[in-house]
Order: C-alpha cells, then sequence, then structure tokens
C-alpha cells in the first residue's frame, strides 16, 4: 500500500470537487485524505491510483445523496483506511450491485470488459449504505475491513473471476434484501463467480447475524472456496451453494446457524447446504445447535414461473452431483442428509453421494435419504458413514477480533466476537470500560458500536448520577446495533456537552434515530441543560429482529452519547 504513495496528493474535507480532481490526475496518482467527513460521489480511478485515509475511524464518507463513492474499471487500484456510511442514493428495484465501492462501469454493466480488475480494498468499515458494502470486480482483495448494517449485502459480486476475502467482519447485513425466489441478500453474496483456474477464496472471516445467508455462491459459479471462517447466529444458512460447481467448503466453525428444516418437501435447509450443485466437497468443518448440519438437495428447477430467469445462466447448474462430505464434526444437530421431497433423483446420480467419517456428538440426529429417516444403523447400512470419523477439537472463540493499521499499531475496530447474551437492564458505558457505579448498578464496557470514535474529559463530581459515565463518550458518525431479542423496550440514552469547546448553544446539534424512527430531531444538550451536566433521552420502542438500532445523525458538529441503558416492558 504505501509503495505507491511515496509522493502524494493531500485531499482535505468536504471533497466536494474531488471527482474532478481525479479525473485530472496521472495514472498511478496517490492521494492522501486528511481526518474529516467528506461529501463525494462517482469518482473514476484510473489505473494504479491509490486512495489512502489516515485512518478508517476518522476519515469519514459521507454518501447521502450517492450511490458510490468510485467505481469504474481501471486496474490495481486501492483503497484503505476510511468508513463509508449512508449511500443511500436508489438505483431501481434491481439494486443489489450497488455500494459505496464499486468494480464496475454501470449498474448492471458486471460482464466482461465492464469490470475493474485487481482492487485492493482494506481496513476499510462500509456500514449502513442502502444496498452492498462492496461489489467487487475481477481479482479483487478485500481484507481486515468491516461490513455491517447494509441493506441487502456485505459484499456482494457478479460474473467475475478470481478474488480473496480474508480477514474481515460481515454482520448485519440484508435487512432489505428481496424475499421469495428472488431472494439476494446476506453477508456474503456471489453469482456467477470463479473459474477452475481463478477460484474465489473466503477464508478467516468472521461473519454473523446476517438477516439472510452468511456466504452464498448461486447461479453459476466455478470455482469458491470457503475456508477457515467462524460463522454463527443465522436463521437460515450458514453457507449455501447452489445452482453452481467446483466448491470447497472446509475448516470452518458454524455455530447456531439454521434454525427451520423440512425434509419432506422440496426446499430445505441446513447450517451447509449444496442445492442442485455439483463437484462440491464439504470436509472438517465444526458444526454446532442447529436444525440441520449438511443438506445436500436437489429440487426441479426452475422451481416456478418466478425463476424462469435461471434458463438464461448459461453456467447455471441443475442437478446435484458428485458430492462428498467427509471428516466433519457435528455437536447437537437434529438432522443431516439428502433432501429430495418431490423430486426425482437416479441411482447414477445418487451413487456420486457421499457421507464418510463424519463425526456426531450430543443430541441425537437424524439421517435422511432419498426420502427415508434413518438412525445411524440404517444410515451405515445404507453406506454413509461406514468409518466412523474422529471428532475435531472443540474451536476456542476468539475473545476478541481486532485488525491493526498497518504501520500505527492502533486497533482498527474492536468488537467482542463471542458475546453473550445480554442481561437486562442492560447497560453500557459507551466509549469506556466496564464498572459498579455510586447506586450499585453494573455497567459493562463499550460493546456492539457502528463507527465512531472515543474521547476522555475532565467532568466535575456534583454530575446528577456517577460522574464516571461521563468521563469517556463515543462520538462522531456512528451507531449502535443490540442483540436484545423481539419486544418492547425504554431506552435511555445518556448525554452531557462535556467538550470544552462547545459550551455554549448550537455548537453541538444532531438528530437521534431509534429502529428507524426519528425520535429527538436536532438535539442541542447545551440547549436543554447547559454545560458538564446529565441529559437524559428516555424512548419506548418495539424491536422486531431482534436487534435494538440506534443511529445518531450530525447537524452541527458530532453527535455524542455517554451512556445506554436498555430495560424491557412487560
Amino acid at each position: 500500500m504505501e509503495q505507491n504513495c511515496e509522493e502524494s496528493v493531500r485531499v482535505a474535507p468536504p471533497g466536494v470537487d474531488f471527482p474532478v480532481l481525479v479525473e485530472q490526475a496521472e495514472t498511478g496518482t496517490c492521494f492522501r485524505f486528511a481526518p474529516g467527513n467528506y461529501r463525494f460521489g462517482d469518482v473514476i480511478p484510473k489505473d494504479m491510483m491509490t486512495f489512502l485515509g489516515d485512518d478508517a475511524q476518522t476519515v469519514v464518507l459521507d454518501g447521502r445523496g450517492f450511490e458510490n463513492a468510485f467505481h469504474g474499471t481501471a486496474s490495481d487500484v486501492t483503497i484503505a483506511r476510511m468508513t463509508l456510511v449512508g449511500f443511500d442514493d436508489d438505483g431501481g428495484e434491481k439494486k443489489q450491485e450497488q455500494a459505496p465501492i464499486r468494480g464496475t462501469s454501470a449498474l448492471w454493466k458486471s460482464d466482461r470488459g465492464e469490470m475493474a480488475t485487481d482492487w485492493l480494498i482494506e481496513e476499510v468499515i462500509s456500514v449502513n449504505n442502502l444496498v452492498g458494502g462492496v461489489f467487487v470486480g475481477d481479482h479483487f482483495t478485500v481484507r481486515n475491513s468491516r461490513f455491517s448494517g447494509n441493506g441487502v449485502t456485505g459484499i456482494g459480486g457478479d460474473d467475475f473471476v478470481g478474488g480473496l476475502i480474508e480477514g474481515n467482519i460481515i454482520d448485519s447485513n440484508g435487512r432489505d434484501g428481496a424475499g421469495g425466489v428472488l431472494v439476494n441478500s446476506g453477508g456474503i453474496k456471489f453469482t456467477q463467480a470463479g473459474s477452475p483456474d481463478s477460484p474465489v477464496v473466503v477464508r478467516d472471516n468472521e461473519v454473523f447475524a446476517n438477516s439472510s445467508i452468511g456466504i452464498w455462491c448461486d447461479i453459476g459459479c466455478d470455482g469458491f472456496e470457503v475456508i477457515g471462517n467462524y460463522i454463527y447466529d443465522h436463521f437460515s444458512q450458514a453457507v449455501m451453494v447452489e445452482l453452481s460447481q467446483n466448491a470447497l467448503i472446509e475448516g470452518n466453525w458454524i455455530l447456531r446457524s439454521n434454525e427451520w428444516t423440512d425434509f419432506t418437501r422440496d426446499w430445505n435447509a441446513g447450517s451447509v447446504t449444496v442445492g442442485e450443485s455439483r463437484f462440491v466437497t464439504v470436509r472438517g468443518n465444526y458444526i454446532q445447535e442447529a436444525e440441520s448440519g449438511v443438506v445436500l438437495r436437489q429440487t426441479v428447477r426452475p422451481a416456478r414461473p418466478e425463476e424462469n430467469f435461471l434458463d438464461s445462466y448459461s453456467r447455471a447448474v441443475f442437478e446435484l452431483s458428485d458430492v462428498i462430505v467427509i471428516g466433519n464434526t457435528f455437536e447437537d444437530i437434529g438432522n443431516v442428509g439428502l433432501s429430495v421431497g418431490s423430486s426425482p433423483i437416479g441411482e447414477s446420480q445418487l451413487a456420486t453421494l457421499s457421507f464418510s467419517e463424519n463425526a456426531y456428538l450430543g443430541a441425537p440426529t437424524q439421517y435422511w435419504w432419498n426420502d427415508a429417516v434413518m438412525s445411524i444403523d440404517s444410515w451405515r447400512a445404507a453406506g454413509q458413514d461406514i468409518v466412523p470419523g474422529t471428532a475435531l477439537a472443540v474451536p476456542t472463540p476468539p475473545a476478541v477480533m481486532q485488525y491493526q493499521l498497518a504501520g500505527t499499531g492502533t486497533p482498527l475496530f474492536e468488537r467482542s466476537s463471542w458475546p453473550d447474551d445480554p442481561e437486562f437492564p442492560l447497560r453500557i458505558n459507551t466509549g469506556g470500560e466496564g464498572f459498579t457505579d455510586q447506586d450499585g448498578l453494573k455497567w459493562l464496557s463499550d460493546r456492539y458500536f457502528v463507527g465512531g470514535e472515543v474521547a476522555s474529559h475532565n467532568v466535575v463530581d456534583d454530575m446528577a448520577g456517577d460522574s464516571r459515565l461521563y468521563q469517556v463518550e463515543r462520538w462522531g458518525t456512528m451507531g449502535y446495533q443490540l442483540p436484545v431479542g423481539n419486544g418492547r423496550f425504554r431506552v435511555v440514552l445518556h448525554h452531557s456537552e462535556v467538550f470544552e469547546e462547545c459550551q455554549q448553544k448550537g455548537c453541538r446539534v444532531f438528530d437521534v434515530e431509534v429502529e428507524g424512527v426519528v425520535v429527538r430531531n436536532g438535539l442541542d444538550i447545551y440547549s436543554e441543560v447547559g454545560g458538564y451536566t446529565a441529559y437524559e433521552l428516555i424512548v419506548e420502542t418495539e424491536v422486531s429482529d431482534g436487534v435494538l438500532d440506534i443511529e445518531f445523525g450530525s447537524i452541527v458538529q458530532n453527535p455524542q452519547v455517554s451512556g445506554i441503558e436498555v430495560i424491557p416492558l412487560e
């Protein structure tokens, strides 16, 4: 990254003329962004250009009114160390190609000759955008970044070859994805991806709580590898390979993914689902706590008139064959096996499917084979898992996933990587460490945040409540996504104007949004209570998707919050 930036052009906020500056610059120019909030869109890089922020927390691209920040067909472009948030211009009903970083010349131009090549996306935070976090082109590398809260996908791509998706956090995406046969959402959703010579590799990522599928390659993928990822908390599949071929799913730890299954119907789901695909190996994964572990599925496709568009995909596969499930460990799994529903499957096709040397731990598992449910003995009599497998060691959850900014040693972001169910009332000391206050109430250390920065302040001891709550704050372009479950809640947001340079009216003004509703427009803490004084904003809300979303929008200066309380209502 640095080698392209021995000489650079310094860019300062708000950067409104930046697209013109790039257009006039020479190939290979390096642009360095100073800290601040930027407002621009539709930059078309030239070959070998670099766009480098000081760090991802302080360089924020505000996308309101834009569909993308960067797009085009250039080669060897680097984009690093910046936050991309709120890119919200709607490109139409079929919008899954939209993203603040888009490796194509235009929307719905992901064909040969219309896409970028060999881009490096590193140490970026792409959050709360209308559609996607990034839409890749050929041979993209996306690493050490976070993609969270985007409307359809964290990472998307179509009709591309090669690529490495490595070391990212991909969570809470897909709230606005299409449903039914047109479902298009997930943590990662690729179509027509890879080739046998240039596969797409997804490895060593943390993928969790996406509203549809964790990692998904669909309709004509031909070279796709999912290796060593930590995937958890999905209602549906953790990994899905569908209508595709030449895939490897290996060495992943999959936890609490797949809450539904029905082997008697044409449509079924497992933590890992191989649907209407061939030449797929599922090997050495540790799969825990799910209705189904691995499901091999054969369904007649196109299934109904709405799916007739599948006939236009020349690389789509419609037959399940040549799939091996070997050496996996299943713990507390309800079902595994072959799901055919009412779809026919031939003996020669059946002979190419096998479960081998898998280990089954914990609660009893049901085994399905060609529309028959079996015990472990009848499963082995039918030729599956004849040799019992040796259980893999239980993976050790990382306490914190933390990436380092190159050359600085400063964490890009931190997030607890093994979230416990919260205890209520839930109290978070935003920006700070956990403590027990003067009334004996327990405040947890900062967690569940998206974006923003932390600042410490000298505060007076006679503030209402416990002054320790106001010694630190989270501020900037930010939000919180709290996994509270469904129900009605009282939310108490604790604020105080403790910034010494903002001790006057109108210095800091911001909006507060809870569960998509603006609950306070134009909050000015100093106008409400003066400086160095506690202020509480109390709202009641209902959560239906399990995640309480809180967002803060800047009007003047930056939003701030000192603490959050969440109290269930009967």
